[in-house]
């Protein structure tokens, strides 16, 4: 049921479809880094996720939900403009004991992806 809801809010977000997500203001929340305005997304399986935007920004700045009992927490940060189209090029996932850090190198936007992008195996080598 969670796996369903987080596909939902990855791809739908907001739809007119009849399973929509809804969307509540929850305020302006003070963190370590900058203030943040706070969504609480509800899928239409009742899983909630808290949504954080930057105050001054109003970019993305920090997901959390609980997903199978473990905490989960994304973290945006270092925005930088591709092609009119502001990307984080640093999210951190916090779950459970498990700390990544991905920092992107570079990004396109509706570029052409090769298909050895994905093969991750003859990446190891």
């Amino acid at each position: 049921m969670q796996l369903e809801a987080a596909a939902q809010y990855y791809t739908r977000g907001c739809s007119t479809s009849r399973k929509q997500n809804h969307i509540g203001p929850c305020g302006t929340r003070a963190s370590a880094r900058k203030d943040a305005l706070q969504l609480e997304v509800t899928t239409a399986t009742a899983v909630k996720r808290q949504v954080f935007f930057d105050a001054q920004t109003h970019l993305i700045a920090k997901e959390a939900a609980t997903v199978g009992g473990v905490e989960e927490e994304v973290l945006y940060d270092d925005y930088r403009t591709v092609d009119g189209v502001k990307l984080p090029h640093k999210i951190e996932l916090h779950g459970g004991a498990t700390n990544t850090t991905l920092k992107l190198r570079r990004a396109a936007i509706n570029g052409t992806v090769g298909e050895r992008v994905f093969d991750f195996r003859s990446s190891r080598k």
